[in-house]
């Protein structure tokens, strides 16, 4: 392409499918068709648009055509290249070119097409729009190019024309621009993902995992698990002993899903095990984390809560019940609901006095603990899993194994709710008394 004549023009009403060609092979020189007026524009951050080509000539038939483009209030920034090794360089440090005007034959024959190659394996930058510009069909067949390489438009010099040109760029930046936009939500949920990922393990690590967790105790079996309906979630259990002789024990529930609740739970998780470490009266110990949950509570979260502290050696168990599910017991194969008190959530009204309850576990009683996630777990018919299939379910297992009884619980409800999506945090408690 050492003799042709560049014709272009800037009158849109003329420049249709029938205008001059901008490469139409003539005679070798620049002609400069009357123009409207150069469109001055105060743009910001304008596109980046790579011509790649060895011809002089062709750089500025696309700049001059070009000149006043607009696209989303941004202007076009040319860099030029006149080698697919000075392209490579140009790119190289350039990492948010949004299209590449590519010629095919340069240095070599294929020396574009080796260029795609490129960008796209090497690289691998799959964003940046290329668009093929040959002078030479004859070298690289329409077909076979658009099968083997990844561009994204081809064309024929001898076919571009002003509007051609122009319509060609403007879908090439919006296609980059919508690709761009995906590929940083794509990084920002990526990033969340990741961060969720941590807080997940973060909260794991927040709870206790280790079972049995006090193996030289004989007093007691505890086993406890907790699902959450997301990465993280509301629910919260935890037990420790306060004294050679008195275990603390806590589930709860804290309003919401995700990272709100895990956050608001932490603290109320934190908050208990701080008061009841003090050895102070339970009703004391709920008095004093309600008020200072209730402090700066502007989001209005509250949680459910069940605490109990149980003496080992004389089985005397006191316990509160704050908005919770009232436990199962289990005593000789059978089981019933303890009879509990309403008292209010935590976190919503100060100064509440809570009111403690008390009774005698014997040898081999056994407590079943958990939040409504169990009972409220709901399958495709949209039925709910229920206190009455949970408490018939307890009476058919016969071992009293607690990591057993917390497994078949677990997989009962799986098998109930089937192919339906876990709505809410399923977690349980299963505390058995071995009398002393």
């Amino acid at each position: 392409m050492k003799n042709k004549e560049i014709v272009f023009d800037f009158n849109e009403e003329t420049d249709n499918v029938e205008s001059k060609s901008l490469f139409e092979e003539k005679s070798g020189q620049l002609k400069f068709a009357a123009s409207e007026g150069k469109k001055e524009l105060m743009m910001q951050s304008p596109w980046k648009v790579l011509i790649v080509d060895d011809q002089e000539e062709v750089h500025q038939v696309t700049e001059m055509v070009l000149d006043d483009f607009e696209f989303q209030n941004r202007g076009i920034k040319f860099i030029s290249a006149y080698s697919a090794a000075e392209a490579k360089d140009i790119i190289a440090t350039e990492d948010d070119i949004a299209v590449i005007l590519l010629d095919v034959v340069m240095e070599e024959d294929n020396s574009g097409l080796q260029l795609v190659k490129y960008i796209r394996d090497e690289l691998e930058n799959n964003l940046v729009r290329i668009i093929l510009r040959t002078g030479q069909p004859g070298e690289a067949p329409e077909k076979e190019v658009i099968k083997a390489y990844d561009i994204n438009d081809y064309k024929e010099k001898t076919e571009l024309t002003s509007k051609k040109l122009y319509t060609t760029l403007m879908t090439s930046l919006r296609s980059y621009q919508g690709l761009k936009q995906l590929a940083e939500t794509t990084a920002a949920k990526n990033r969340i993902e990741s961060e969720l990922n941590v807080a997940t393990k973060i909260q794991s690590n927040m709870l206790p995992k280790d079972f049995p967790p006090f193996p030289e105790r004989k007093e007691i079996d505890i086993f406890a698990s907790m699902t959450p309906a997301r990465q993280v979630g509301g629910d919260l259990y935890d037990f420790f002993f306060i004294t050679e002789d008195k275990l603390c024990f806590v589930i709860g529930d804290a309003s919401g899903k995700g990272v709100p609740a895990a956050l608001f739970m932490a603290i109320a998780k934190k908050l208990i095990k701080t008061e009841a470490l003090k050895n102070i009266p339970l009703e004391r110990i709920l008095y004093n984390v309600n008020n200072a949950l209730c402090r700066e509570n502007g989001e209005l979260l509250f949680v459910t809560a069940f605490i109990g502290i149980l003496n080992v050696k004389t089985g005397k168990l006191e316990f509160i019940n704050a908005g919770h599910n009232a436990p199962l017991i289990g005593r000789d194969k059978y089981w019933e609901f303890l009879d509990v008190k309403s008292n209010f959530i935590l976190g919503i009204t100060s100064d509440y006095n809570y009111q403690k309850q008390s009774l005698y576990l014997t040898s081999d009683d056994i407590l079943f603990l958990y939040t409504d996630g169990v009972t409220e777990a709901m399958n495709e018919q949209e039925e709910q899993y229920s206190y009455l299939r949970l408490k018939k379910v307890l009476e058919g297992i016969k071992t009293t194994d607690v990591s057993i009884i917390e497994n078949k619980i677990k997989g009962d409800i799986e098998e109930f709710v089937a192919e339906n999506s876990q709505s809410d945090d399923l977690t349980m408690i299963v505390l058995k008394f071995n009398g002393t």
